[in-house]
């Protein structure tokens, strides 16, 4: 009857058997000797300051982003505030002149005399060489510059023209070559924008 297992067996020879060497196990080399609590510890500082110096580098990138980000958003409020800013400027400026319009209108009434300074300071504001000057202005102004150059001497190298499509108070002086808005509405524009600049100027 044969076994279930079986094993291969041989029987040495006395020559062979001389010749067979007794089995040792291999030798270990440790001549580093067992690890120090201070080789432990400089083993973890070297972790940890690996780690703090890659976390530092990760933190710094990523605040970066979160700056730019921030910068846009700030951006972002600033323009809807710099539109405002611009357009209540213009609304103030709006009512500015119609409070103006009315306080020159009512002095106009009062004293209706300052369309003459109105009307010096236009044809002052022409070149030398201006020809043809037509000092164009409301018939009521017309008659009242009328009377008060008229008893001034001299010649003017200009006339009037009665345009009743022009309000009192109003200007328009036409040469050969040029045009000049004196009237009201456009002195008001180049008052109040020139004060606004001023103070815009100021802010900055």
């Amino acid at each position: 009857m044969k076994s279930t297992s079986s094993l291969n067996t041989k029987i040495l020879s006395a020559d062979e058997a001389g010749k067979v060497e007794t089995w040792k196990a291999p030798t270990m080399d440790v001549s580093g000797g067992p690890v120090t609590v201070q080789q432990i510890e400089r083993i973890q500082k070297q972790a940890y300051d690996e780690g703090f110096a890659r976390g530092r580098s990760d933190g710094l990138a990523a605040s970066q982003g979160d700056i730019q980000q921030f910068k846009q958003v700030l951006q972002a409020m600033s323009d809807p505030l710099r539109d405002l800013d611009q357009a209540l400027e213009q609304e103030l400026i709006l009512l500015a002149k119609a409070i103006a319009r009315q306080l020159l209108r009512r002095e106009l009434k009062e004293e209706p005399a300052h369309v003459v300074g109105v009307v010096r300071e236009a044809i002052a504001a022409l070149p030398a060489a201006a020809r043809n000057v037509a000092v164009h202005l409301n018939p009521e102004d017309g008659k009242l510059v009328r009377d008060v150059l008229g008893a001034e001497e001299g010649e003017r190298p200009w006339r009037i023209v009665d345009d009743p499509v022009i309000n009192r108070g109003d200007c328009n002086i036409i040469t050969e070559n040029s045009r000049i808005d004196a009237t009201l509405e456009r002195r008001l524009t180049a008052v109040l924008t020139a004060s606004f600049d001023g103070e815009r100027d100021d802010r900055d």
